[in-house]
């Protein structure tokens, strides 16, 4: 690793280290979810790493080792959601980002029938207001994403340790950043000071967060709230755009001012939520105030003057109010494809829960270097 690479890897931990959970959870705990954050040793990474290589990469990585560090990691889980949550859902985390990219245990068509339930009640809706107050969030398009948006929400839903262990190993998001993790360690090692910080969180699961509607993305800039948005920007929620923006954006504001003396950073992203169950706000997650960090429906250079303002103003709150431009083409040719029922494509036959891949044992060949050779799986591409 040259010193380009280091300096690269290392400002990058720099900037992201003051929001990552576990360095934040403990001042916000009282205002965000039951959590409870597991350890994960730079060996547990490198055989997560392994997993995903070899499994979706086509590389032989993965070791004995690596495969009973795997197994450790699942009985670490399994005894965490006994003991921290009484066997209750879940929903999983690394230190950086969730795997809301990896691929669920529940079967395809479990999720079909949620995703069509939900649709057919948005539909049901549409058409009983659509003939009085006709609007975007009526368009069949829109409400395809909507319920989509909810059944890929409910695909989080961990139930036990296979569960979590399924999304992790799956994640390209969190492949991705344990192998940046992996990297700062190297440098660190390289420079003599090592500070190894990776975690994987356990969060308990509520039934309130539904499907994203009520989620919002706050922008706070030197101490200033400055913009807000709603978080799942793809979607023309119903009750967003029939509600007093102005009372919602004061709930914001003041449940902001209720907070943000638990926040050590003078500018930083804040994910919220109004629970549909009780109306309580709560704090989802921290990010850092960065391009880094997805603008929403605002964009880092156009609305810069809004985002990081040269003189105090009243924040400014966006939703969406029209269809998001192309979201018919995603939907038909991304996104619904992979909520069809498992007779009604072409799913490989090898793809599956994470273990199976593991006890594949007439697949398996011994090389000489101790690496254990599989053949190659399709990877079944999940991108509600």
């Amino acid at each position: 690793m040259d010193d380009q690479e280091k300096e690269l890897y290392l400002s990058k931990k720099a900037e992201h280290r003051p929001f990552d959970f576990d360095n934040y959870y403990k001042d916000i705990q009282n205002e965000t979810f039951k959590s409870t954050i597991i350890p994960i040793d730079p060996t547990t990474a490198e055989a997560m790493v392994s997993y995903y290589q070899q499994r979706y990469n086509h590389r032989n990585r993965l070791s004995y080792d690596d495969v009973d560090k795997l197994k450790t990691l699942r009985q670490t889980i399994e005894d965490t959601i006994q003991d921290k949550f009484n066997g209750q859902p879940v929903f999983c985390r690394m230190t950086n980002r969730s795997p809301k990219d990896g691929e669920p245990s529940a079967h395809i068509g479990e999720l079909q029938q949620y995703y069509q339930e939900e649709l057919n009640s948005l539909t049901a809706t549409a058409n009983h207001c659509k003939e009085n107050a006709p609007s975007a969030c009526d368009d069949i398009a829109n409400l395809k994403m909507v319920a989509a948006s909810a059944a890929q929400l409910r695909s989080l839903r961990c139930e036990c340790a296979d569960d979590v262990m399924n999304l992790l190993l799956s994640s390209e998001r969190v492949f991705v950043d344990t192998l940046l993790a992996l990297n700062c360690h190297c440098a660190e090692k390289s420079d003599g000071t090592v500070s190894w910080s990776t975690f994987l969180i356990l969060r308990e699961w509520n039934e309130g967060i539904s499907g994203g509607e009520w989620e919002f993305r706050v922008f706070v800039h030197q101490g200033q709230l400055t913009a807000v948005s709603q978080y799942n920007h793809y979607c023309v929620f119903p009750n967003l755009i029939n509600i007093d923006l102005d009372q919602l954006l004061d709930e914001i504001i003041n449940y902001w001012k209720e907070v943000r003396g638990f926040v050590a950073a003078t500018s930083y992203i804040l994910d919220i939520v109004k629970l549909t169950t009780d109306g309580a706000w709560k704090i989802i997650e921290l990010n850092p105030f960065a391009t880094t960090t997805g603008a929403a429906l605002y964009d880092w250079k156009e609305d810069s003057e809004i985002l990081m303002p040269t003189q105090p103003g009243h924040p400014q709150f966006r939703i969406r109010r029209e269809l998001c431009e192309g979201i018919g083409e995603y939907l038909e040719i991304v996104l619904l494809p992979g909520m069809l029922p498992l007779d009604a494509r072409d799913r490989p036959q090898d793809s599956g829960p994470w273990v199976e891949y593991l006890n594949v044992s007439s697949e398996i060949d011994v090389e000489t270097s101790d690496k254990v050779k599989m053949t190659s799986f399709t990877r079944m591409c999940n991108v509600l």
